[in-house]
């Protein structure tokens, strides 16, 4: 029965294949290019088949299933460690009984090798990695530690190097070549116990060449596998120990240097056949960090630099294949863990080539999944070491293909987050997080997405360029998500606008703010007028010399005032200290006494245009509770600061005649003209 059900849950399995193709970006109804790392032809010559439940290339022959890919994709070599994987990505916890059946299944493959007395065959496809170059916007798919210019007949030991430039050259590791799928053969071992073909990864100092008898510049496939007992930043959760000794030689690789070494490591412990270590190559880097400026130029406290053992070679060689100079970086080393890096040329170039992923990888700082709180989604390390730096917890996809390994990694922690999405501004960053969000949804995970660098490309440039703004966003960010703005109000009344010298007589205005710009004494005349004709209580607030010139021209005209003039005005008068405050009481007054319908005129001649502009927005916003009709007169160095609060302007001369010429812009936006007769 345990049998039957595991043939059932390997044929489920199968069936998978287009599910995590549509994770990795690939239309599974189309073609699309081969995912052969060795096939360097970048046609689109690979097809899904239904048929089969694989994914064959036409170019170079190669058929894969699911299993094949998630062993490339994570660098596992048996078909226990992908199934058990592939089991965990789309059933759940792999069941004991299974176990069983997978130890067996790999007692009968060594049992069938050792018939044939030939040595099992190694699991050679290595796994690819998504990088995302900073120069060419387009997704590039190359294998851990591969170099595009290396030609596929190409083997290492074929370059000629000058030796007297770049010092001695290193043995080749044990395994042969992996980019040539090169078997371990004993005849090129010799007295030294290490291959006699030769290297060219030995320029930099600190090179991991000279550090462990294999060349890091490929995994390691040996007949006796490092051991490594110390992982870190981004390692992917450990398989169950009886799945990693399926295929794990009793013997220890006792040369390994051990993290132990290094004090105070923050790197977790972790455990995985086929991976090199590179701790004591990345321990010499860090050492090394004090020889650039490189991560403070970009921000990067010095914290966070020690905290996350970020280092410098400045002798790095980027396996390059055209001149050796070329290919010499003064390389920035972010350490993942202690069995990858990333190395990032910190000086431009006309190759445009910045980056140089070795090793085994994962989701960059993925410890920060371990602790509580939110955590930041960022598409690159140094974007993640910004928001760190910053104070907050940061995870890095390492390239906008790894959707599906973060989605792996969240699920396979305990901790509850809420997660902010906030990956680069770029059509590659806009796409992964459309697909990410979609998947977190779909999978019922809290998360926001956000636009934390604006107007910048990514955290890193936001950082250097405006810290101060994006450290305000971060720190206020749980009120801005929250924050709601109003919409369209549907009953909001219509304002009144001033379009005939009938309006403007019969002060026809809406309980807010106008203004009359003009020559000082032309807006006082007009405004006597105004207050004589009308029928509606108004108010007259001014400094007292205003109030003075004011009832000079209605004194002056006293024989034709009408019987109730005098009722209708009343006078507030102000400095420019107390304006406000006696206008709200003043107005306030008035309506309480039972006089809403009514208009207040605000002498605004005396001010600077920076003092009527101040003065203005503090008079809009108390009229919001006053609802009033105001009438403010500006002079015409103020208009401008009047015209961009008020409903409307209303710009007045005085003719020869004595007539008032008013130019204003109608409801419809079109300039308006008409003529009101004085009455004075």
């Amino acid at each position: 029965m345990l049998e039957q059900e595991f043939e059932s849950k390997k044929k489920f399995l199968l069936a998978k294949l287009p599910d995590y193709l549509k994770a990795k970006g690939i239309n599974t109804e189309s073609s699309f290019s081969c995912l052969n790392p060795k096939d360097t032809s970048h046609l689109p010559s690979m097809k899904y088949d239904a048929a089969t439940n694989t994914v064959k290339c036409y170019n170079c022959n190669t058929c894969y299933n699911i299993f094949d890919l998630i062993g490339m994709d994570n660098n596992l070599s048996s078909f226990s460690q992908q199934f058990a994987k592939a089991y965990e990505l789309y059933v759940g916890k792999l069941p004991i009984g299974f176990v069983s059946i997978l130890s067996k299944l790999n007692s009968e493959r060594e049992a069938s090798f050792s018939t044939e007395n030939t040595s099992p065959k190694p699991y050679i496809k290595e796994p690819v990695f998504e990088i995302a170059d900073e120069h060419q916007k387009q997704n590039t798919f190359i294998p851990f530690g591969h170099n595009d210019a290396i030609k596929s007949d190409d083997v290492f030991g074929a370059k000629k190097i000058d030796e007297s430039r770049f010092g001695h050259i290193e043995p080749e590791p044990f395994g042969g070549n992996l980019m040539n799928n090169e078997r371990f053969n004993p005849s090129n071992i010799g007295s030294d116990g290490v291959s006699q073909q030769r290297s060219a990864n030995a320029i930099s100092p600190f090179d991991e060449a000279r550090l462990h008898p294999f060349n890091a510049r490929n995994t390691v496939a040996s007949n006796t596998p490092v051991q490594p007992t110390f992982g870190g930043f981004g390692q992917a959760q450990n398989i169950a120990s009886s799945l990693h000794n399926l295929n794990t030689p009793d013997e220890k690789n006792t040369d390994t240097p051990k993290l132990s070494d290094m004090e105070h490591s923050p790197f977790q412990t972790f455990s995985r056949e086929d991976t090199y270590d590179y701790t004591a190559y990345i321990k010499k880097c860090c050492e090394n960090v004090g020889a650039t400026d490189y991560f403070r130029e970009r921000g990067l406290s010095d914290s966070i630099i020690e905290k996350f053992r970020l280092g410098y070679d400045d002798c790095y060689y980027a396996d390059g294949d055209n001149n050796p100079d070329s290919v010499i970086w003064k390389a920035a080393i972010i350490p993942y863990g202690t069995h990858g890096y990333v190395a990032r040329n910190t000086i431009e170039d006309d190759s445009g080539e910045r980056f140089r992923k070795k090793g085994f990888f994962n989701i960059y700082n993925h410890e920060a999944l371990e602790q509580p709180g939110t955590i930041f989604i960022t598409e690159g390390e140094m974007d993640a070491l910004s928001l760190e730096t910053l104070g907050m917890h940061a995870i890095a996809l390492g390239g906008a293909g790894n959707i599906q390994l973060l989605m792996e990694s969240i699920r396979g922690v305990n901790v509850k987050h809420h997660y902010y999405i906030c990956l680069d501004n770029d059509a590659a960053g806009e796409e992964a997080a459309n697909k990410l969000g979609a998947m977190m949804f779909q999978s019922g995970i809290s998360f926001n997405r956000i636009n934390l660098a604006h107007p910048y490309k990514d955290l890193n440039e936001a950082l250097c360029s405006d810290r101060d703004t994006l450290s305000q966003r971060l720190s206020s960010l749980e009120k801005m998500l929250t924050l709601k703005l109003d919409g369209l109000k549907s009953n909001v009344p219509g304002y009144r606008y001033i379009n005939s010298s009938e309006d403007l007589s019969s002060l026809r205005f809406s309980p807010s703010l106008y203004s009359l710009s003009g020559h000082p004494m032309v807006l006082r005349r007009i405004s006597a007028a105004l207050i004589r004709n009308s029928s509606k209580k108004c108010i007259y607030a001014s400094l007292s010399c205003q109030r003075n010139a004011l009832e000079s021209i209605i004194n002056a005209n006293n024989q034709n005032l009408g019987t109730s003039y005098s009722e209708n005005i009343r006078f507030i008068e102000y400095t420019k200290e107390n304006l406000i405050s006696k206008l709200i009481t003043g107005v306030g007054s008035m309506i309480i006494q039972g006089h809403t319908d009514l208009v207040t005129f605000v002498d605004l001649t005396s001010l600077t245009e920076q003092e009527a502009a101040g003065i203005i927005r503090k008079i809009e916003d108390e009229n919001q509770v006053l609802k009033v009709a105001m009438v403010l007169l500006c002079n015409q160095s103020a208009r401008e600061a009047a015209e961009g609060i008020c409903i409307q302007n209303l710009n007045v001369d005085i003719s020869e005649g004595g007539e008032f010429t008013v130019k204003t812009i109608n409801e419809q936006g079109r300039p308006a003209f008409f003529v009101k007769t004085s009455s004075f």
